[in-house]
């Protein structure tokens, strides 16, 4: 997924500038076609990712789950497919900014 989303590059499809940072012309409006289907393809991944790592890291997964509004009765092994759950994307808690909105935090090490 992050090799996907690095390469479709989404953060210059809805932009105004170009991926060199040259602003587009006023006539090219962000282009949602090619823009919808790589943000959809990036959260399924994420939400599947999520339901398969349930039995792993289940604290975190539930959160990341609540984070992207998938009901808890979606979030089975049977959900974990493309196309499984069609109504998540509204949080179920508050999605918070900056260190209260981060999954996993940054370890830090003395070496």
């Amino acid at each position: 997924t992050n090799q996907y989303m690095q390469h479709a590059s989404p953060w210059t499809l809805g932009s105004r500038t170009d991926e060199h940072g040259v602003p587009k012309p006023n006539h090219q409006p962000p282009d949602l076609q090619k823009l919808d289907p790589i943000i959809y393809l990036c959260t399924e991944s994420i939400r599947i990712c999520a339901i398969l790592l349930q039995p792993v890291i289940p604290g975190r997964m539930k959160h990341v789950l609540d984070l992207m509004g998938v009901n808890e009765g979606k979030r089975m092994f049977r959900d974990a497919v493309v196309g499984g759950d069609t109504e998540y994307g509204v949080p179920m808690v508050d999605v918070g900014r900056g260190r209260s909105g981060v999954v996993f935090p940054q370890l830090r090490s003395e070496f």
